[in-house]
Formats: structure tokens, sequence, C-alpha cells
């Protein structure tokens, strides 16, 4: 049996990179596309051999010009970008050394005061979260040809953080929409609670991840799933590599359709 190929849209990102590290566990030949076209630096040197295993390229993805040309050669894509916020700064604060008071401070100081005609218009939730979804899934349906059916996996999200705007859900719920009215797409997605980083040290969303866990512990305990407003304001969370893990069983059972988070978390 000839090796599988996948292509990570957002391969160097917190999920990107763990889909591609599993990816390569499993045998895949992966291909990490992002702006940089450069593997995430500052890893831990235990990354080094999955990530030489990995092909690095640049692509924008709100120009398909830069990636369609290679798409043909991929058995499966994935589009792991998105953002909780417009204000990039934030994602600098939230995966950096721990400093309780200092990043919450920055953190404020990033997201306040923004001026919204100021903002570029491809860092938008619609761009980035819907838009270059449709985008890439077109271009990918184009490169393989009609009766191939190849599988597409979004990574959209079980409900809105507290803080972040609405858009944030609205878009990946209108590109979760979008994706599955193309005719000839295989589409799966992955709609994830809060993810944690297995074996990460001590930062904002370490921290942020155990408070989100014990809040569940302590629904559970109390009032069970009784009430189902609670049930969807407060969903366990969930771990890149159980997010990477049922991606790809998902892909390899020929699966199309909504994974929700309760069974990402049993894996």
């Amino acid at each position: 049996m000839s090796v599988k190929s996948i292509a990570v849209f957002g391969g160097n990102g917190f999920l990107g990179r763990k889909i591609c590290e599993v990816g390569v566990r499993l045998g895949y030949n992966v291909t990490a596309f992002s702006r940089s076209g450069k593997p995430p630096s500052n890893l831990p040197p235990i990354n080094v051999p999955w990530i030489n295993k990995v092909k690095w390229e640049a692509a924008d993805l709100l120009d398909p010009s830069s990636y369609s040309s290679k798409l043909s050669q991929y058995d499966s894509v994935v589009h792991s970008v998105g953002m909780l916020f417009e204000n990039q700064s934030y994602k600098k604060v939230a995966n950096s050394n721990f400093n309780a008071l200092r990043d919450a401070q920055n953190l404020a100081n990033s997201l306040k005061g923004s001026n919204p005609m100021a903002k570029d218009s491809k860092l938008t939730f619609e761009a980035i979260q819907r838009d270059s979804a449709v985008l890439l899934a077109d271009a990918f349906l184009e490169a393989k040809g009609p009766g191939l059916e190849p599988a597409f996996v979004y990574i959209s999200a079980s409900q809105k953080p507290p803080f972040v705007p609405e858009r944030y859900l609205t878009t990946k719920r209108e590109a979760e929409f979008e994706l599955a009215c193309k005719e000839g797409l295989r589409v799966i997605a992955m709609r994830c609670s809060f993810m944690t980083e297995e074996h990460s040290g001590p930062n904002p969303r370490s921290v942020l991840g155990g408070l989100v866990l014990l809040g569940h512990s302590v629904k559970q305990n109390t009032i069970g799933d009784s009430l189902s407003y609670v049930n969807n304001l407060i969903r366990p969370p969930v771990s890149t590599e159980q997010v990477a893990r049922t991606l790809y069983e998902k892909l390899e059972s020929g699966y199309s359709g909504i994974v929700r988070d309760e069974e990402i978390a049993k894996k």
C-alpha cells in the first residue's frame, strides 16, 4: 500500500505542529504550509526528529495561487488556522513562559484600545476562519479532479470561550456549512473545546487549561449533565495529542461530518 500524504495548513501553529508530529509517527508523508514556510522555533530537542521529516512550505492562505499547484499530490488537507482575537498580540502572551501578573497586563494591553478601522483586512475572523478554508477547499477540489472525493479536515470549535467575540464561533459555523455543501469533498469538522499541550511548561495556556478542567470536574461532581445550558458553557478541555489522534482515526475510517469534543476527550 502506498504511503499516505497530508498537507497541514497552519502546520507550525499550536495544534498544527502536533498534527504534523502525529502524522509522521503514523507513517504519513507530511507537508506543513504556513506564511513563513519554516518549522516552529524554540521547541525542545525531542521534537527535532519529527520536524526533520516534515516538508515545510510557504503559502498565503488567502492567495490560492501560492499553493494550488501543489495540492494534487496530497490525499488529505487540513485547515488548522484560526484566532481567538483579531489583535494577534495575544498569541505571543498565551504561549510565553509564565508570569501571571506580567502576562495578564500584557494581554489586557494587547486587546484594549484597538481601532477597528486600522485592522488588517486579512486578519479578520471572516477572512482567516471562513474565507481561507473555502478558498483552500475549492483549490483542493480543482487540483484533485472529479470522482476522487478527497478528505478535507476543518479545525472548528465546540463553543465560544469567555471574552472572545461572537464572530469567532459564527465564522467557524459558516465555514462548516459552506464546506459541507461542496460536492465531491469528504469534510471532517473537528469541534474542539479548549486545547492544552501535554508535557508543556507553565504558561498562561496551561494554567487556563487547568482551571477549565477544574471547572468541568466541579460541574460533574455537583450537577452532572442535568442542565444543558451549563453543559454547553463548561466543556472538558482536550489536548492537542487527543485532537490529532482523533483526526487521523477519522481520516482512515472514511468518516465525514462533525466530530464533537466529547468524542475527542475520550481518546
